[in-house]
């Protein structure tokens, strides 16, 4: 099995991403077209592939000073919550950001996503609760960070 890397951001990588929920999907894509061209423009942005997979797009931006909010999308298809290869990428990814803005690194995830869920847990974000009817649809989204200390 090829290993797991992280490459430019591209726009047309969240494209080419297999997204197993595609109501999420369009209607970001349908609600703001450039979207997925607006990440390329924040500092931290890289797509995480295995061989020509397309496995998650990550990115981070600063919201204030030392804080940063994460944007993590991962393809249902190829990314297993357990798979420890795409987990230790994610962590050391993860570890640069939180040395760089320090203090707190923060992220929504829709409350239906598991899978999405329990990754966030094992990479030791803290749930801090739900933002209710936050999704275009009217889905809850939870709060997640991870705060200095933790």
């Amino acid at each position: 099995m090829e290993e797991v890397r992280f490459i430019e951001y591209l726009p047309q990588h969240a494209y080419e991403m297999d997204w197993k929920d595609k109501d999420e999907f369009l209607g970001i894509v349908k609600g703001n077209p450039q979207f997925f061209h607006l990440m390329s423009t924040l500092d931290d942005t890289l797509t995480m592939v295995r061989g020509d997979k397309i496995l998650a797009l990550i990115s981070a931006s600063p919201t204030e000073a030392y804080k940063a909010g994460i944007i993590f999308f991962m393809s249902n298809t190829y990314v297993d919550e357990f798979d420890k290869e795409i987990f230790t990428a994610t962590k050391v990814m993860l570890d640069n950001i939180c040395k760089k803005y320090s203090k707190r690194v923060s992220l929504e995830a829709k409350a239906t996503n598991i899978k999405l869920i329990k990754f966030l847990d094992k990479l030791g974000f803290k749930k801090e609760g739900v933002m209710r009817k936050k999704g275009h649809n009217g889905e809850d989204y939870i709060l997640f960070s991870i705060v200095e200390g933790d």
